[in-house]
């Protein structure tokens, strides 16, 4: 044994905004943040920002990698996933 961790599977990363009150999500690894004005999230695809008012984590679902955030959205962006810690900070002091 080599002390590796297993290698997770590529989850596809999709994502559907529905009116910017309801946002699914797939791919998804990690939750890295969540208040109810922002959410950072780890997916497949590097970190994904989802910034709003009223912002409710309703589904969560780690075998698949599906995320469905509800509230005021106001903007989604993504950033690489290169600097883990120092960007936590960046982003949320």
């Amino acid at each position: 044994m080599t002390g590796t961790k297993p290698q997770l599977p590529e989850l596809p990363h999709r994502l559907l905004l529905d009116e910017r009150q309801h946002l699914e999500l797939t791919g998804i690894r990690e939750v890295l943040r969540f208040d109810e004005a922002r959410v950072a999230l780890r997916s497949t695809r590097g970190v994904v920002l989802i910034s709003g008012s009223g912002l409710k984590l309703r589904t969560l679902t780690p075998e698949d990698g599906r995320v469905v955030v509800d509230g005021s959205i106001d903007a989604v962006g993504y950033t690489e996933d290169r600097r883990r810690s120092s960007l936590r900070k960046k982003l949320f002091g």
